[in-house]
C-alpha cells in the first residue's frame, strides 16, 4: 500500500501517459481498431484520472475527506439514478445492480475532485477592504461599458425580446386584459411605464417595447457596474474586477438575457445585489456591534423589492428577516420592528391596495404545480378508486388530466384543473390531495423525482435562450414590428452564435440547472468547512429560494428560473477566497 502511495504522489507524468495510452489501446481492440475522436478524449481522460487520483491523495485529509464524502454520495447517487431514469415514460424502470458500482465510481471520482478544491483553496486568500468607498463616476462608466456591450444584439433583435409571459404582461400595461398577480405585479408595472411613454409619444407599441427594453438594459448595466466597481475598490487583486466586467459584458447569457423582457432577469439581478449589500453588511459590523440603521433600511428595502419581483418572494423577506436576527444580537431590537413593518407592508399592498386597484389575485392553482403532478401521475397511471375519481371530479376534467399528463411539465397538468373550482374551496382541494397521497403515497414520490428531474440531476438538458417574437393575437391583439436594424444575415449570425454556445457541451454545464443547484449545495459546504459560518446568512435566502423552486415550479429544465444563481455563484466563489483579519481566522 506504501508503494502505491509512492507512486500516486511522485509517480512520473510519463508513467501516467504510458498507462493511460494502454488503457486505450485495450479499448481499440475491445471496441474497434481504428484510432478516432473517441479514443483520443478516451486517451485524455485516462490522463485526467490519474492525475487527479495524485492530486487527491496529496490532498487527502481527515476534515477534507469528511466534508468532500458529505458532498460526493448524494451527488454521486442522484448521478447514477439519474442516469437510469427515462423521463419521458411515467413508468419507473426496475432496480438495476449496476447502479451500485457506477454510483461508488461516481462517488469516488466526486470526493477525488471536491479535495483537489479544497486543498487548492486552503492555500490561496485575497486581501479585502471591507470600508472602502466607492467611484461613482467608475461605476457609471463600467456601467456605460455593460450597455454598449449590449447593444449590438439590441439592435439585432429590436425592438427586443418578447415571451408568452411577457406577452400576457404588455397585454396588462396596455390595457387588453385587467391587471393580476399571476405575474408580478411590480414587474408589470415596470414594464408599463415605459410602453406607456411609448404608446404616448410615439403612438406605437413597437417603440413601447423597445423603450422598456431599453430601461431593463440600463437598470441591469447600473447594477452590474456597481458590482464591479464594488469589487475594484475593496479587492486587492485587480484582475477579479476585470473578470467579473468581463462576465457581465461579454457572457452570451446575461447580454441576450439583457434585452429579454421576463420577469426574472431583473429579480435575479436584485437578488444578487441583495446577496452582495448584505454581505458588505457582515463585513462592515460584527456580531456584537450594532447595525446602522441607514444600512439597515437600505438591506430591508432591498429584500422587499425582491420580494414585489418575485411571487412567493416573501419567504426570502421572511427567512433574510430571521437570519438577521439570529446574526446580529444587539440590533434585534430594531430588526424585529423593522423585520415587522416589512412583513405589513408587503400584506398591505398585495392585499388592500391591490384591491382598490382593482388587481385580481393569481389563480390558487398556478403555486401547485407539484400536487397537481402528483394526482396526474395517479390518474395517468389509471389507479384511482370510483370514490377518488368522484371526489376528484368537481375540481379536474380527469380525461384530460389522463391524457395530458407530461412527466417534467406540471402546466398541462394544472391546465386539466377548474381554476374557478379550486380558487372557491382551495381547502377542498388539499383534502382530496391528501385522500390520494394515503393510499398512493409510492406514486406521490416517484411524481415528484419526475417533476423536479433536472434540479436534483446535473445532466439533465436546460432550456437557456429563446429568441421569441410573439406575435399570435391570442397573446398579444395589438402589433408591434421586429426589424433587424443591423440586418438580418447579422441577426441570424448571433441567434446561431449564441444557440450553438448555449447547446455546447462545454457552456451548457455552465448553464446547467442541476450543477448549478448542486453548486451551491457545494459552496454552503465550503464556507462550513472555512469555518466562515457568517455566510450562512446571505445563503439562507439562497436555499430558501431553491426550497421553493422544489416545491412550486412548474418545470425543472427552464434555465432563467436559476438565473439568480448563475450570477450568484461567481460572487460566492469570490467570498470563499477572501480573508478577513479578525473574522476568518481559524
Amino acid at each position: 500500500m506504501k508503494k502505491i502511495n509512492v507512486f500516486l504522489k511522485k509517480g512520473l507524468v510519463l508513467e501516467e501517459l504510458l498507462v493511460a495510452f494502454l488503457l486505450t489501446v485495450a479499448m481499440m481492440y475491445f471496441f474497434g481498431e481504428t484510432l478516432s475522436r473517441q479514443y483520443l478524449m478516451a486517451f485524455l481522460v485516462f490522463v485526467a484520472l490519474f492525475v487527479l487520483i495524485k492530486k487527491g491523495v496529496e490532498a487527502f485529509d481527515k476534515r477534507r475527506i469528511k466534508f468532500a464524502l458529505v458532498f460526493a454520495i448524494p451527488l454521486g447517487v442522484a448521478m447514477a439514478f439519474g442516469r437510469g431514469l427515462d423521463i419521458k415514460m411515467i413508468e419507473f424502470p426496475s432496480f438495476n445492480i449496476l447502479m451500485i458500482p457506477l454510483a461508488i465510481a461516481l462517488t469516488i471520482i466526486i470526493v477525488l475532485m471536491s479535495l483537489c478544491v479544497l486543498s487548492f483553496m486552503d492555500g490561496r486568500a485575497i486581501a479585502f477592504e471591507a470600508k472602502a468607498r466607492l467611484s461613482k463616476k467608475r461605476w457609471l462608466f463600467y456601467s456605460l461599458l455593460i450597455f454598449v456591450a449590449y447593444l449590438p444584439l439590441f439592435l439585432a433583435f429590436f425592438p427586443g425580446l418578447v415571451s408568452v409571459d411577457s406577452a400576457v404582461q404588455i397585454r396588462q400595461a396596455i390595457g387588453e386584459e385587467g391587471w393580476s398577480n399571476w405575474h408580478p405585479v411590480m414587474s408589470t408595472a415596470f414594464m408599463a411605464l415605459p410602453i406607456a411613454v411609448g404608446l404616448n409619444i410615439f403612438g406605437d407599441l413597437t417603440a413601447g417595447i423597445a423603450l422598456a427594453t431599453l430601461t431593463q438594459m440600463i437598470v441591469l448595466a447600473l447594477i452590474f457596474g456597481y458590482t464591479v466597481e464594488w469589487i475594484m475598490s475593496r479587492i486587492s487583486k485587480r484582475w477579479v474586477g476585470y473578470v467579473f466586467l468581463g462576465f457581465f459584458a461579454l457572457c452570451p447569457v446575461i447580454a441576450c438575457y439583457s434585452i429579454t423582457l421576463w420577469k426574472d432577469i431583473l429579480f435575479s439581478a436584485l437578488f444578487m445585489i441583495l446577496i452582495l449589500k448584505v454581505y458588505e453588511l457582515i463585513m462592515t459590523t460584527g456580531r456584537e456591534e450594532k447595525i446602522g440603521f441607514r444600512k439597515t433600511i437600505g438591506v430591508f428595502l432591498l429584500a422587499v423589492l425582491v420580494a414585489f419581483f418575485r411571487n412567493g418572494g416573501v419567504l426570502i423577506l421572511l427567512v433574510f428577516a430571521v437570519a438577521m436576527l439570529v446574526f446580529f444580537k444587539k440590533s434585534r431590537k430594531m430588526l424585529a420592528v423593522i423585520s415587522v413593518i416589512s412583513v405589513i407592508l408587503i400584506a398591505m399592498v398585495q392585499g388592500p391596495v391591490y384591491g382598490l386597484f382593482k388587481i385580481a389575485s393569481g389563480p390558487f392553482m398556478e403555486s401547485m404545480s407539484i400536487p397537481a403532478q402528483q394526482i396526474g401521475y395517479v390518474v395517468a397511471n389509471g389507479e384511482l378508486s370510483e370514490e377518488e375519481k368522484e371526489s376528484l371530479s368537481s375540481f379536474a376534467d380527469i380525461r384530460k388530466l389522463a391524457e395530458d399528463y407530461t412527466a417534467t411539465n406540471a402546466d398541462p397538468a394544472k391546465s386539466s384543473f377548474y381554476y374557478g373550482n379550486v380558487d372557491k374551496n382551495k381547502i377542498g382541494f388539499l383534502q382530496i390531495w391528501l385522500r390520494i397521497m394515503k393510499s398512493h403515497f409510492g406514486d406521490y414520490i416517484r411524481a415528484y423525482i419526475l417533476q423536479t428531474y433536472n434540479y436534483w440531476y446535473p445532466q439533465g438538458e436546460s432550456w437557456v435562450l429563446d429568441f421569441a417574437e410573439v406575435h399570435d393575437p391570442m397573446w398579444l391583439k395589438q402589433e408591434y414590428k421586429h426589424v433587424a436594424l443591423l440586418g438580418e444575415p447579422i441577426k441570424d449570425g448571433l441567434k446561431k452564435a449564441e444557440l450553438g454556445l448555449t447547446r455546447s457541451s462545454w457552456f451548457g454545464w455552465v448553464t446547467n440547472v442541476g450543477v448549478l443547484c448542486w453548486g451551491m449545495i457545494f459552496m454552503v459546504l465550503i464556507f462550513i468547512y472555512q469555518r466562515k459560518y457568517y455566510m450562512l446568512l446571505p445563503l439562507s435566502c439562497v436555499i430558501i429560494y431553491i426550497l421553493s423552486l422544489l416545491v412550486a415550479s412548474p418545470v425543472s429544465w427552464i434555465f432563467r428560473y436559476v438565473y439568480s444563481l448563475f450570477l450568484i455563484m461567481p460572487f460566492l466563489i469570490l467570498c470563499s477566497f477572501v480573508k478577513i483579519k479578525g473574522k476568518d481566522e481559524k
